[in-house]
């Protein structure tokens, strides 16, 4: 009970990550602090991860995630495989029957597991998520930082007690700035069965061209003189916008 219940709550907290696909490609900006780090290794890391972040914030994607959950006893290892797409202001992401979409008219979260369909207008003027350049600002993260393997491929970065309960973490980037994989490694504990999540990002093709109804909330519904109407894919969900069932 234990085991499935931590796992749950780690694929929960990754799906919530990737309710912003920018910052789930990027979500290793969190180990950005090595700004004043005179370390030549941390520097070289700094500078793969700016690449990293330039290539996915000023282009067009889509990539396949797979997510691999390895316990500590003898167990099958958990394996999750979602997709992400973002065009401008417009995202996608689906993992685990659960599909997050944003255009510019409707934000919305799809759940085939409970068979329900939650939507919302999208906020015209909503903030912009904070560039996660800044979090470089914070030098007091993720010092420990050195090159564990450069070869053909790129270079692996090991990053050593970045966070509570994690004893280190490994990033792969590709020689073409690409984040291809990242590894945690946990401290065994009674609380926590997890020994490692990978997470890989598969699959990345930048400005692809997609179709116009890849971002549309109308392979979903439509709005009939205010009222939402479900097509015939979906017309056996819930819908619900602002906690009212329709």
């Amino acid at each position: 009970m234990i085991k499935n219940s931590f796992t749950y709550n780690l694929k929960l907290n990754f799906q919530q990550n990737m309710n912003c696909v920018i910052k789930t490609a990027l979500f290793l900006f969190l180990c950005v602090g090595v700004l004043n780090n005179s370390n030549a290794q941390s520097q070289d890391f700094r500078t793969d991860l700016i690449k990293v972040y330039k290539k996915f914030a000023i282009s067009s994607f889509k990539m396949e995630v797979k997510m691999k959950i390895i316990h500590w006893d003898a167990s099958a290892p958990v394996i999750s495989t979602g997709k992400v797409k973002r065009k401008g202001d417009n995202y996608y992401t689906s993992f685990d029957g659960q599909i997050n979409l944003r255009n510019k008219d409707f934000t919305l979260l799809i759940t085939e597991r409970d068979k329900n369909i939650i939507y919302l207008p999208t906020q015209k003027n909503e903030e912009k998520e904070d560039d996660p350049l800044t979090m470089m600002k914070d030098t007091s993260l993720f010092k420990n930082v050195k090159i564990v393997l450069a070869d053909a491929q790129g270079k692996t970065y090991e990053i050593l007690n970045p966070q509570l309960g994690v004893k280190k973490m490994r990033l792969k980037i590709s020689r073409k700035g690409i984040l291809k994989e990242v590894r945690y490694y946990y401290e065994k504990t009674e609380e926590s069965p997890v020994k490692e999540v990978l997470v890989m990002y598969n699959n990345v093709l930048f400005n692809p061209t997609f179709s116009s109804s890849e971002f549309s909330e109308k392979k979903y519904f439509r709005l009939v003189n205010g009222e939402a109407a479900l097509t015939t894919a979906y017309k056996n969900y819930t819908i619900t916008n602002g906690g009212y069932t329709k």
